[in-house]
């Protein structure tokens, strides 16, 4: 289970930094502010409907900051939205989680052969992620319209910014060796030391892999960016 979590999570830093022209410069902080307390204002259809806007789409602080005035509704506010505005929303946690330029920083010293062991390289990596709040994505992953109707891409997608969301948070509670205690002995999620809001999360996650592995979608393939993810074996 180690070596799945570490390679999803590999997975989605290099499909990250394959698509890094989509990544624009992003919000300074006096404006983050100003966008932080007019979204708060918003409807949640408003907010939905902000998803797909290319000032937020493409941005990961602008991303951000939407996901976290989303994530301030309430469960059947977000569930009762559209199909289509659920995925623009799921599509947007893979934008807040990456901060390209920290993360290329990061891959270009590992290119060039500068000392530092997988771990470090790892934790530098962690150190990169932009946090925000889940509550959204995770309701939305739960949700078995969702499920059912969105897309491999958009799942896959908002499934490893949850997983790096709680690797961000967990990190000074996780050891490098020991990364297969996030899921737990036989699944068992709920009796790990992490937060609630972690164990919420990573629930959400295997409610995807299970969906495509043995449930309603098995004999659809999970992807990212039309590439498939295998999620299979311990290896």
């Amino acid at each position: 289970m180690k070596k799945i979590i570490i390679g999803v999570f590999a997975l989605f830093l290099l499909f990250s930094f394959i698509s890094c022209d989509f990544f624009v410069t992003s919000w300074g902080s006096g404006m983050q502010r100003d966008l932080n307390a007019a979204l708060k204002k918003e409807s949640t259809g408003d907010l939905a409907k902000l998803a797909k806007d290319p000032n937020y789409a493409s941005d990961p602080k602008a991303a951000g900051s939407l996901l976290n005035a989303l994530s301030d509704k309430t469960p059947n506010e977000i569930k009762s939205l559209r199909p289509n505005e659920k995925e623009d929303i799921l599509a947007l946690a893979f934008t807040a989680s990456i901060p390209m330029d920290a993360i290329s920083e990061v891959l270009k010293a590992a290119e060039n052969g500068e000392e530092g062991s997988g771990e470090e390289l790892f934790y530098a990596l962690i150190d990169s992620i932009t946090g925000f709040n889940t509550k959204v994505i995770q309701t939305i992953l739960s949700d078995t319209e969702t499920q059912n109707t969105a897309s491999p891409d958009a799942l896959a997608g908002a499934s490893l910014a949850l997983v790096a969301q709680v690797l961000k948070r967990e990190s000074e509670n996780l050891k490098f060796d020991d990364l297969e205690g996030l899921f737990g002995e036989n699944g068992d999620i709920d009796s790990q030391k992490i937060t609630d809001q972690s164990k919420t999360d990573l629930k959400a996650v295997k409610a995807i892999y299970d969906l495509f592995e043995s449930g309603d979608r098995h004999e659809e393939k999970l992807t990212l960016f039309g590439q498939s993810i295998n999620f299979g074996g311990d290896e």
